[in-house]
């Protein structure tokens, strides 16, 4: 029902009383495109056929397809690979050696923010104290975007502690620090799809035509041509600020993504190696997410 629901993108569509979910998956079980088990234990479960699924996949995938345009490797592209997860340790090894003191918000002081950000592989500019700021995670609206998730992903993975108005290591996270180990790659892109899904449900689907249709360097504007309009505002986030800021620019950042800048076709990306093996090797489950209340999303 839920997935039904969420199927409906267009608003008209949406304010319309006649239509139901159920008779959405009425039709869809009379054509043969949803099925239901027999037994008392399956009976409430509907998969799609394998088959049905395979040839939605290559229709899709042709009529994408005719909306990209396709270039040649660019002189000069951004290419993070494995970073995030050195700056990770990093922030980790900045708070084995020193005291963070917070504020009664749970935020660092800009001292103590500054010094981390400056010993980062990808450097960031603090927010600014009248900036407005919405994004996703606890941290965002304080710290600068790929810092907050950083910063959310050793809070929710118990690597670090807020208490008494301290940020410091948890033992998990001190036993890190002394063995110089490395965050697993796909563990953090499993944490990024849990704490962004819940604002963009089908990002699952959406990084998997990235995949798909950017095996090599195509045009930002054409890729985004593509995808935008299967993607959901949230908030005061458009279809193309979620495609441009929370998706591109965070799979960048995870390693997944290259972007460069091509002198004719202007911004340009390609899934990497790495990031093909992960998406392809990593499977993240509808009920794996973060849920964190949006009752206040941005500050001025």
């Amino acid at each position: 029902m839920a997935r039904g629901q969420q199927s409906r993108f267009d608003k008209e569509d949406a304010q319309d009383s006649q239509w139901n979910p159920r008779e959405l998956i009425s039709r869809f079980k009379q054509r043969g495109w949803l099925f239901n088990g027999h037994s008392q234990q399956t009976r409430y479960l509907f998969h799609v056929p394998a088959d049905l699924k395979r040839r939605f996949v290559q229709a899709l995938g042709r009529q994408l397809e005719t909306r990209l345009q396709r270039t040649e490797e660019p002189e000069a592209y951004r290419d993070e690979q494995k970073l995030i997860l050195e700056d990770i340790w990093q922030f980790l090894h900045y708070l084995q050696g020193q005291e963070v003191i917070l504020t009664a918000d749970h935020v660092m002081y800009k001292r103590s923010l500054q010094q981390i950000l400056e010993r980062f592989n990808v450097r960031e500019e603090p927010v600014g104290k009248t900036a407005w700021r919405f994004g996703y995670g606890r941290m965002f609206r304080e710290y600068p975007n790929r810092f907050s998730f950083i910063y959310d992903y050793c809070f929710f993975n118990d690597l670090i502690t807020e208490h008494n108005q301290v940020l410091a290591l948890t033992e998990k996270g001190q036993a890190q620090v002394n063995e110089g180990r490395r965050e697993d790659p796909r563990q953090v892109y499993r944490f990024w799809s849990r704490l962004y899904r819940g604002p963009i449900p089908n990002l699952m689907s959406l990084v998997h035509w990235l995949h798909h249709l950017g095996g090599t360097w195509v045009t930002a504007a054409s890729i985004k041509s593509a995808l935008e309009p299967l993607i959901r505002p949230f908030y005061y986030d458009t279809p193309e600020s979620i495609m441009d800021q929370r998706i591109i620019q965070m799979m960048m950042h995870l390693g997944l993504l290259r972007v460069g800048e091509d002198d004719l076709f202007g911004r340009v990306i390609q899934v990497t190696r790495l990031g093909a093996s992960i998406i392809e090797g990593t499977y993240v489950s509808e009920e794996e997410r973060i849920v964190i209340p949006f009752d206040n999303p941005g500050r001025r």
